[in-house]
């Protein structure tokens, strides 16, 4: 069992009489039920944002590999068009790629470049919380971002958790262009490039009827990749091996 196309061939070369089966992972967090327009009116009570705030949420460990520098410049061109526009970043920085003292002063280094851009009022970086209110977050927001300089591929545990939560997306374009997102109902842009996910977000940004259309199609595109589905076709393959034991 593999998780992605990736991995399968990489299976196939190393051992050729083998058969791989993909399943690929589910989100990282559940969704949590909740009233959208309360969760809509907490974060920005909570962020110190208008009620009219258009929220643009990033979800994941912040890591120098998830395009965040890009996204800020992103971000800041964005505001001169949408000025209600609103960025937050959800997620923590310690992690085993990024431990101690890296995290800290990647932490600082992303505080500095918000600094020097003037977005200390319109960017919120949470550090990291609970799934449960990442969740309420998520909810809470308008449009889910994942700006990574390799690109999105079908295992990002974000990407799926953004689409869980009815958000449309943008995102960055892996090279080559992973195959299994090719139906994705998702908007992407070119890695490290300012002007295409502006270009991206300002589309999302003054069409609401868009914003609904692609986060209903991304939810309903997710639904196979729920925990309950993934488990339900182990037990399938587990149970076609006993059956021809």
């Amino acid at each position: 069992i593999t998780t992605n196309q990736a991995a399968t061939q990489v299976i196939q070369t190393r051992l050729p009489h083998t058969h791989p089966v993909e399943i690929p992972i589910g989100a990282n967090i559940a969704v949590v039920e909740c009233d959208r327009p309360q969760a809509r009116h907490a974060l920005r009570q909570q962020c110190g944002w208008d009620s009219d705030s258009l929220v643009i949420a990033f979800f994941g460990f912040l890591h120098p590999v998830k395009g965040l520098e890009t996204l800020l410049s992103t971000f800041h061109q964005v505001l001169t068009q949408h000025p209600q526009a609103r960025l937050l970043l959800i997620g923590g920085v310690e992690s085993l790629a990024l431990p101690g003292t890296q995290a800290t002063h990647y932490w600082q280094q992303l505080e500095a470049a918000i600094a020097a851009l003037h977005l200390q009022t319109t960017v919120h970086m949470t550090g990291y919380v609970a799934d449960a209110i990442a969740s309420q977050y998520l909810s809470g927001a308008d449009i889910g971002v994942l700006p990574f300089n390799h690109g999105v591929t079908h295992k990002s545990g974000s990407l799926l958790a953004l689409m869980a939560h009815a958000l449309p997306v943008v995102a960055t374009r892996a090279s080559p262009p992973d195959p299994a997102l090719e139906t994705a109902p998702m908007q992407f842009c070119a890695p490290r490039n300012v002007d295409e996910l502006a270009m991206e977000l300002s589309l999302l940004l003054k069409d609401a009827e868009l914003r609904l259309q692609l986060g209903a199609a991304g939810k309903t595109y997710v639904q196979p990749f729920s925990w309950t589905a993934i488990a339900a076709r182990h037990q399938a393959i587990y149970q076609q091996l006993l059956q021809h034991d």
